[in-house]
């Protein structure tokens, strides 16, 4: 009987080891869950860590656009403004381009592109009639046949003129051309005023002849200047730039194409071409006051311009062997600045804005 209460003991903790089990079962679940609760917190650390970069992703994209925003609203230092190319537009060629009106960049656009596509137009007004005569000539034989023929006929014209127009005028000028030095102001003079219209300096060729005059004509892409051992001996310097600065004008414009064509257009369809007021609206009417406008606004000085003119108008009567006094110039006097010698009447010049008196009054009006 004494042995039972130790034999009862023993069972006890027989019996309570089985109960320390789950308390271990649950202290070894419960790690787990303190691991897991780590992980939860190194996820949910990583990702406040990924929402900050981010957020900061984010304002860094949004400083940089607000730090563009006024690189691309400023100009550029290396880009021309409007303003700035008007500014130099008119200090090229004396034209206001940020203007409206004749002056302005469009109309002075439109303008040196109707001058450069004139001689094509003028060659073809040439061509067309004699592919019409050509093919009234043979349709009765062959429809087809005649059609194709006037077709050809017109083009082969086209380009005869086109071709045959500028030397024409260069053959009927026959200045003398002058060699590399031997004229050193006046290349001096259309070197500085070539930088300053931007055009290519042109050829010089003289003409032996008393008569103060200078004219300038277009051929194979390049541009003459022809003048007179009377201009070097009468003109001063100012005066020269003067003259030189509306001839240079003509290149500006790209008149001097238009010009040449009309003038070589005349000589080649002869009596039809010398008619009254034919010659003048071939090589375009007010295409020398134009030139004066221009060269007086780039030399910002027109009474160099006006005082040349009034010396031309006041010289001696050209002598019957002059060239001034043929038939060549009574053609081609619209490719000389003074195109009204023989013709100094008032009468000659009203309504003619070219007529050397016009054009003086005008430039005493700047």
């Amino acid at each position: 009987m004494a042995d039972q209460p130790s034999s009862s003991s023993d069972n006890t903790e027989r019996a309570g080891a089985p109960r320390s089990t789950p308390s271990k079962a649950a202290s070894s679940k419960s790690q787990p869950r303190s691991g897991g609760q780590r992980n939860g917190s190194q996820r949910s650390s990583a990702q406040r860590n990924r929402q900050r970069r981010s957020n900061n992703q984010r304002s860094n994209r949004g400083g940089q656009q607000r730090n563009n925003r006024p690189r691309q609203q400023a100009p550029r230092a290396d880009k021309v403004s409007d303003k700035e190319a008007a500014e130099i537009e008119r200090s090229l060629s004396g034209f206001d381009a940020s203007s409206s009106g004749p002056l302005s960049q469009s109309a002075l656009d439109a303008e040196r592109r109707a001058n450069v596509r004139w001689p094509l137009i003028g060659s073809i007004w040439v061509g067309v009639p004699i592919g019409v005569i050509a093919f009234l000539a043979t349709f009765w034989l062959n429809l087809i046949g005649a059609i194709v023929l006037g077709l050809l006929t017109i083009v082969f014209v086209t380009w005869i003129v086109l071709r045959g127009a500028p030397t024409a005028v260069q053959n009927n000028i026959a200045a003398v051309e002058v060699p590399h030095g031997q004229l050193a102001r006046v290349e001096v003079l259309l070197q500085g005023l070539s930088a300053t219209m931007g055009v290519a300096t042109p050829k010089i060729e003289i003409l032996a002849d008393p008569i103060a005059n200078a004219g300038i004509y277009w051929r194979k892409d390049l541009c003459t200047i022809v003048i007179t051992t009377g201009l070097m001996d009468q003109m001063t310097v100012v005066e020269l730039e003067g003259v030189f600065a509306h001839l240079l004008a003509q290149i500006r414009l790209e008149s001097v194409r238009r010009g040449t064509a009309g003038a070589g257009i005349a000589l080649l369809i002869g009596p039809l071409g010398r008619r009254p007021g034919r010659v003048h609206r071939l090589t375009g009417e007010g295409r020398l006051w134009r030139a004066d406008e221009v060269a007086a606004l780039t030399v910002r000085y027109p009474s160099g311009l006006k005082s040349a003119l009034e010396k031309m108008t006041q010289g001696p009567v050209p002598e019957p062997d002059s060239f001034f006094s043929s038939r060549a110039y009574g053609t081609l006097r619209w490719l000389f600045i003074d195109p009204s010698i023989g013709q100094r009447a008032k009468s000659d010049e009203i309504g003619d804005l070219d007529a050397t008196g016009v054009r003086i009054q005008a430039l005493a009006e700047r």
